[in-house]
């Protein structure tokens, strides 16, 4: 039996990665066809199979079309690929079932609602998510997600002209820079990087998955007479 689904959060915009293991020492199937067929996903799955982990699932649920494991594994294989309409409606096949069953879907719900753009959706999920669980930290990421979430349904219903350039192989890599910070005088940038901590994956693409192998770096680079940034060095 699959005793760990990894349940993946991306933070958009500020590309922090909050990754949740979820226990499950029995299932709520009793299908051993499904269970089977689940267990299949989950290896496709821990191998960044996505596309592959689909087909069993979808059979697992057929077999049992109340297998709550199987349709939130399922969930996330579409949360990887970026399918959030998809991701959204099968867990809330899950809270329609089973709303106590695993209440981060509520928080999951509002990610994806968040990605679809349908930002009063996602405020109510992440408050109902808000109400149900008594961790500390938890609220205070939903807090964090209502704010983002206001300010991406202002920021979309008014605009800007804002045109993002890069600022060259000094500054800018192939991993994920963000949080830029400018000192008064323009001449220091400082500037967050996710780094790998293992060199085995330094030239795979960053995925969720491999969230445990990155860290947040704080980097720097100061800007030279010719008004170039200079090569950013770790702080």
């Amino acid at each position: 039996m699959i005793q760990k689904i990894k349940l993946a959060v991306l933070f958009l915009m500020g590309c922090l990665i909050w990754v949740q293991p979820v226990f499950s020492q029995r299932l709520t199937t009793k299908s051993k066809k499904a269970e089977s067929l689940y267990k299949k996903a989950g290896a496709y799955y821990a191998q960044d199979n996505f596309e592959l982990a689909k087909e069993p699932l979808l059979l697992a649920i057929k077999k049992d079309p109340k297998f709550l494991e199987a349709y939130l594994l399922l969930s996330e294989v579409f949360y990887e690929q970026k399918e959030y309409q998809q991701q959204a409606n099968l867990l809330e096949k899950v809270v329609g079932m089973d709303s106590t069953f695993f209440v981060f879907s509520f928080y999951s719900l509002g990610v994806a609602n968040f990605h679809l753009d349908k930002f009063d959706e996602a405020m109510i999920w992440f408050e109902k998510y808000y109400q149900k669980t008594q961790n500390k930290a938890s609220q205070q990421k939903v807090k964090e997600w209502l704010k983002k979430t206001m300010f991406a349904k202002k920021a979309k219903s008014q605009p800007l002209d804002i045109k993002a350039v890069n600022l060259g192989s000094k500054v800018n890599s192939s991993y994920n820079e963000y949080w830029p910070s400018i000192t008064a005088d323009e001449q220091i940038l400082v500037y967050t990087v996710m780094v790998p901590r293992d060199s085995a994956v330094s030239k795979t693409p960053f995925s969720p998955s491999l969230a445990n192998y990155y860290q947040e770096d704080f980097f720097r680079s100061v800007k030279d007479f010719s008004g170039e940034w200079g090569q950013g060095l770790a702080l």
